[in-house]
């Protein structure tokens, strides 16, 4: 009866140890992939910002050179008409 009792306080015992190492085990992953997570969304959101700045850049590139265009465009006394192809290429501004 004495061994069958311990044999069973052993299974318990071994049973509650590997319970609690599964738990800690996995806070620990928890904690880990957390930290871990916070970097790449930090690092994306980085990435996300300068992303939007070039293209607010191409943005008012773009807008300088349509601006640039129409004023060169309409001081030559031209009809404001359809734009030829060969023009956009003749007035460009950089």
């Amino acid at each position: 009866m004495l061994v069958l009792l311990l044999l069973i306080w052993n299974n318990v015992n071994a049973f509650l140890l590997s319970a609690w190492t599964s738990v800690i085990g996995g806070i620990a992953t928890k904690l880990w992939f957390d930290i871990a997570e916070e970097k790449v969304l930090v690092t994306r959101g980085k990435m996300a910002l300068r992303d939007l700045e070039l293209l607010g850049n191409h943005i008012v590139a773009l807008y300088n050179r349509n601006v640039c265009f129409i004023y060169k465009y309409y001081t030559e006394d031209n009809e404001p008409s359809t734009i030829p192809g060969w023009i956009l290429d003749e007035y460009r501004c950089h």
